[in-house]
């Protein structure tokens, strides 16, 4: 029996139309001679890659490997393929298949050829067409190396698929054309409020898909979904250059420490495909690094340890301000002097002096507790008086925003299959008007009965689609006030009552922009709003107005009836805290002239609001 052996190297309608080709030779080939036959063919599959593995070299060629093990148990005594390089483009496997070829005698043809496999005109023939076609081969890389590095550089190139886009035919020039599907870029916009929110991946899962929380396996699926949407640089209306593309697979794999070099525009181009801006490139880069210390683990490199990101918030989030590393918790051990007594006192550590390293920083420890008090002082004030009504009320609205286009989406949907239905009714009852054949009669009976049944249920569901669109749109009789209100006193009561550290310090990781350590003095910024603590000052949270939040006394009159402004402006008459400080205020200016002075920091303000200071005008006179 004849083996008929057929290959492509790519899965295309254009490679599927050759290996059929392939297919329709060989058979015509053997039934000129009255052969009988056997075809194997692989699909896309390449002739070159070839396994390790003694036993099954091929094992990516599932079909050849069926043709090899026909030959050793003499199903098969010859073999047609259509040229050479369909069996291998790789030199050793040529060799390896021609000597199996020649241990069990097959008879090999080429298209019509009859080969001698014993002929050692044929054996060196053979050997130079594998030395050519491994040559082609290499070509064929460069040429498409070229063609992608260049497409890359250029911002065309585009993914087989993406998130929030589908492919709606090609352009003049054979490329993709690309457009967004609303329902998925709502989706996106949800996700990245929700992650800049401080909402768990796993939270999101269960907000966005539809699973269980007894079913692991969908959310492990769902998560690694949402972190490979979260980092998909193509939402930038950008794409990164070869260069920029290396310097992301750097941080990727942990050579460098932070994305800050990408923030240079000569690293990205003007998206061809995806041309849209979701998110800003600055933004981007914060959504990587914040993945990037979003694990629970971190490793301490000089002492082979690993610092759990559940013992304390600030782990990981708090900076040195002169060298950019980061304090990690670490319980710090100290003994007294008269009886040797050994004290624990948890501390957060700097992790480049903790490997042996210097640093002008002074402290280079700073006492847990105390700084875990700072932020829940800066969590509570920051949702509560701080942060922008205006993006609040959008973060709320949202959701429902998100549900009513998908429900819009099934209407359309739903509307036109309808009327497909309906047309395939009027179709067939005409037919069945022109006909008396009794078989006929029966079977466009039947079809039409199964449309009817069809179409009433779509338009049952149709129905309760409509009445929940209206329900989503009158779902709020509220005003906008009283709804933002009520959602930041759920985050901040969730926050400080309901989530652990671990979850409070992810939260707290995705609306801090910044958190540096300068000296005696903390900076926190939000990217919109600045606080500034004194370490030395021993803070406490009082948690009397977590209670008066849970009751809504005052909170709520303020908040909705007066707006936040208002609410600042009662903060400054009961002297809780100084806030609500303009740029040109004297603790504003002599902070930022503090750090200048000593730091070299000086700070891009434009689009800060609030200057938040918790510090005294007395500790910052002593300082000059």
């Amino acid at each position: 029996m004849l083996g008929i052996y057929c290959r492509t190297s790519k899965d295309s309608d254009y490679e599927k139309s050759t290996i059929n080709q392939q297919v329709k030779l060989g058979i015509q080939f053997c039934e000129e001679r009255n052969f009988e036959y056997e075809i194997y063919k692989d699909e896309g599959i390449s002739g070159y890659k070839i396994s390790d593995d003694e036993q099954d070299p091929f094992n990516n060629r599932p079909d050849f490997t069926r043709l090899i093990n026909d030959i050793k148990n003499k199903k098969i005594d010859s073999v047609w393929v259509w040229e050479h390089s369909r069996l291998s483009r790789n030199q050793y496997a040529s060799a390896f298949i021609f000597n199996i070829f020649e241990k069990y005698n097959i008879t090999l043809y080429e298209n019509k050829k009859k080969l001698e496999l014993n002929d050692p005109t044929l054996k060196l023939t053979r050997q130079m067409l594998d030395a050519i076609a491994e040559y082609e081969r290499q070509l064929i890389i460069g040429r498409t190396k070229r063609g992608l590095h260049k497409s890359i550089d250029e911002g065309r190139k585009s993914h087989p698929k993406l998130y929030g886009y589908k492919q709606n035919g090609k352009d003049e020039n054979g490329h993709s054309i690309w457009i967004t599907v609303e329902s998925e870029i709502e989706n996106y916009k949800y996700i990245l409020k929700r992650f800049l929110e401080g909402v768990s991946l796993n939270k999101i899962c269960y907000e966005v898909y539809d699973i269980s929380k007894k079913d692991k396996s969908k959310l492990i699926n769902h998560r690694s979904k949402i972190t490979k949407i979260l980092k998909g640089y193509q939402y930038t209306g950008y794409q990164l250059t070869l260069e920029g593309l290396s310097i992301y697979k750097q941080f990727r794999t942990n050579e460098i420490s932070n994305l800050q070099i990408l923030l240079n525009k000569k690293y990205w181009v003007k998206s061809k495909p995806y041309p849209i801006e979701l998110i800003s490139i600055k933004d981007w880069v914060l959504i990587n690094e914040k993945l990037q210390i979003y694990s629970k683990k971190f490793t301490d490199t000089m002492k082979g340890r690993t610092l759990r990101a559940n013992r304390a918030i600030g782990t990981g989030i708090l900076k040195c301000g002169y060298c950019e590393s980061r304090f990690y918790y670490r319980d710090q051990k100290c003994k007294t002097r008269n009886d040797g007594t050994v004290y624990i006192y948890p501390s957060y550590y700097h992790t480049l002096v903790m490997s042996g390293k210097k640093c002008e920083q002074k402290p280079k420890t700073v006492h847990s507790e105390h700084i875990n008090e700072i932020y829940k002082l800066f969590f509570f004030y920051l949702l509560l008086v701080f942060d922008d009504t205006n993006e609040l009320k959008k973060e709320s609205l949202q959701k429902i925003k998100q549900i009513k286009i998908k429900l819009k989406e099934n209407i359309e949907n739903n509307e036109k299959e309808i009327i497909s239905i309906e047309n395939i009714l009027i179709k067939n009852n005409k037919r069945l008007e022109k006909t008396d054949d009794e078989d006929v009669v029966y079977v466009v009976s039947k079809i039409i009965r199964s449309n009817e049944n069809k179409l009433s249920e779509l338009i049952i569901e149709l129905s309760k689609m409509k009445i929940e669109y209206e329900k989503q749109n009158n779902k709020f009789d509220q005003t906008e006030n009283e709804i933002t209100y009520y959602d930041v006193k759920e985050r901040i009561l969730k926050w400080f009552k309901k989530l652990n550290i671990e979850e409070q310090r992810n939260e707290l990781i995705k609306i801090i922009k910044n958190c540096n350590i300068y000296g005696h003095y903390i900076l926190i910024d939000t990217g919109r709003v600045i606080f500034f603590f004194d370490i030395d000052q021993h803070y406490i949270f009082d948690k009397k107005l977590l209670r008066m939040l849970d009751r809504d006394q005052i909170y709520k009159l303020y908040f909705i009836k007066l707006g936040n402004k208002k609410l600042v402006k009662m903060y400054n008459d009961k002297k809780i805290i100084d806030i609500d400080l303009k740029k040109d205020d004297e603790i504003g200016l002599r902070l930022f002239k503090y750090l200048k002075k000593n730091f070299g920091i000086v700070y891009d303000l434009t689009e800060t609001k609030n200057f938040v200071s918790f510090v005294s005008l007395k500790g910052l006179y002593s300082q000059e």
